[in-house]
């Protein structure tokens, strides 16, 4: 069942994110590099207050749900703190707003991103409210009821970006769309909850419980740095690129990390699951089996996915200019980086959910801290005008850095933490890796066109090559093929989606 859920998760987001990308390749190619930076600049400046929406709740939320208490009473209790806090986000964000232009004079490149900043407000808001049912359901490990109501808004959202920039419409129009899907999404979510006879809106907030309430209040504080930043290293850079180049720089930056990225929808299907998983198991005492499932996703990554990060890597400079054109190129180096970042970013969610599992959300904070800090410290030295003024470049340089130490750190003091955990760096794989890019790069660049064609051609080549490779020297064996075979069983994904939403 544990494969069938990591399965879901990732065809839903695979499918999502080629939706992503085939609406933003529609949206950059016609709309341009600044409205595609004036988007995603908005949607990063205020996501970088969102914490305040959340202040560790959502986290909270996921561990009790999954540790099987008075459901009712923790949803209740969780949805009138998240209603609260959303409307301390909203208050405190315009405060910021006001004293920035009022007190400080400083403005927005244009008055389409002060107008999109506030949608985003407004979406951030129905965020709140969807958290509501998202988090239960992430908490009771039911992904299809995660995944499958996302795709379907999100659908709607690509199809309406495009329909707005075939119309002749910018960054406001698009940003509106994606708000009308967010409601959408909300009202399904608000459904799926009654179904669960949990009753209404109204009815869950009537479920409003003080001493639960205190119990996620005394839980949260120390989960308040790690969501404070956790949000700042997801959104920060966007941020900084925008105040210290421009809407185009970042339209370049946000063009290339979202052909990167799919690397990283992995790491979002497992971390999801990972983390009330690994929790349950620490309840028990299970710890062998923490490690056991550490090990065995590690190496599911080196020997399955880090071959397409080699793949992506080398085919990043024709992908770009075949979808997106010349004006693009800067986002080619961005490519090939942010690739290799998000694999590193996806090899520590494990560790991450073992920190938090355990519930130690202090360390986990402290660690993100440290890395943020960091972080910060690199997109000056490699994006300021008067420093390095790399750029997007520059950017995807400074990620690359901070989720390196970042890794290293989680995977340390996880294995202090946890003693059963065995250390494991996979030097061998990292070698492999980097001679097979160089190698491949040769190849691809001097016996291979840069059409869809030579694309085509030479990625078959380089899979079977690579994938028959592991075969032939006993990296891969029987067990590996039987476990894929087992994941991608569509009857048993059928039933177990099936099982999930009967279950109302």
């Amino acid at each position: 069942m544990f494969k069938q859920k990591i399965i879901t998760i990732y065809i839903s987001q695979i499918i999502n994110h080629v939706l992503q990308i085939s609406a933003s390749i529609i949206v950059a190619k016609i709309a341009g590099p600044t409205v595609v930076g004036t988007v995603a600049f908005a949607t990063a400046y205020v996501s970088s207050f969102s914490f305040i929406a959340d202040l560790g709740l959502n986290t909270v939320h996921v561990k009790l749900i999954s540790e099987g208490k008075d459901h009712k009473k923790l949803i209740g209790t969780y949805a009138a703190l998240k209603m609260l806090l959303a409307v301390i986000f909203v208050v405190s964000f315009l405060i910021f707003l006001a004293v920035q232009r009022y007190y400080y004079g400083v403005y927005f490149e244009s008055d389409d991103h002060e107008y999109v900043v506030l949608i985003a407000v407004l979406s951030a808001i129905i965020d709140s409210v969807i958290a509501v049912s998202l988090y239960t359901y992430i908490g009771k490990t039911e992904s299809a009821k995660v995944e499958l109501p996302v795709l379907m808004s999100s659908f709607i959202s690509q199809v309406s970006r495009i329909a707005v920039v075939l119309l002749g419409f910018g960054a406001v129009s698009i940003s509106l769309g994606n708000m009308a899907s967010g409601l959408l999404l909300m009202m399904v979510y608000i459904y799926l909850l009654k179904g669960d006879n949990l009753g209404d809106l109204k009815g869950i907030l009537l479920s409003y419980d003080a001493e639960i309430a205190k119990k996620y209040v005394k839980t949260a504080i120390p989960v308040v740095l790690l969501g404070f930043s956790t949000n700042l290293i997801e959104y920060i850079d966007k941020v900084i690129l925008q105040f210290h180049t421009n809407s185009a720089q970042v339209g370049y930056y946000t063009a290339g990390f979202r052909f990167g990225f799919i690397i990283m929808l992995i790491g979002n299907s497992v971390s999801n699951l990972f983390m009330p998983a690994f929790s349950n198991a620490f309840n028990k005492g299970d710890y062998e089996y923490v490690n056991s499932v550490v090990y065995k996703f590690e190496r599911f990554c080196f020997v399955f996915l880090m071959p397409f990060v080699v793949l992506f890597s080398v085919l990043a400079k024709p992908i770009i200019l075949m979808l997106l054109g010349k004006e693009y190129a800067v986002s080619i180096d961005v490519m090939m980086i942010v690739n290799v970042t998000m694999f590193l970013r996806v090899i520590a969610q494990p560790y991450v959910s073992v920190i938090n599992g355990m519930g130690n959300f202090k360390l986990s904070g402290f660690l993100y801290t440290a890395s943020v800090a960091l972080m910060v410290i690199l997109l000056f030295v490699f994006s300021h005008p008067k420093l390095l003024n790399m750029g997007a470049v520059g950017v995807s340089i400074s990620m690359l850095i901070t989720y390196m130490v970042l890794n290293l750190l989680f995977k340390y003091f996880a294995k202090r933490s946890v003693s059963q955990l065995e250390y494991r760096l996979f030097f061998g794989f990292w070698i492999v890796g980097l001679l097979t890019y160089l190698v491949s790069y040769y190849v691809y660049d001097k016996y291979f066109s840069c059409d869809l064609i030579g694309m085509t051609t030479f990625g078959v080549l380089f899979l079977l090559v690579n994938f028959g490779g592991l075969k032939l020297f006993g990296v891969v064996n029987r067990e590996d093929v039987d476990k894929i075979v087992s994941i991608l069983n569509v009857f048993k994904l059928r039933d177990y989606i099936k099982g999930e939403f009967s279950k109302r």
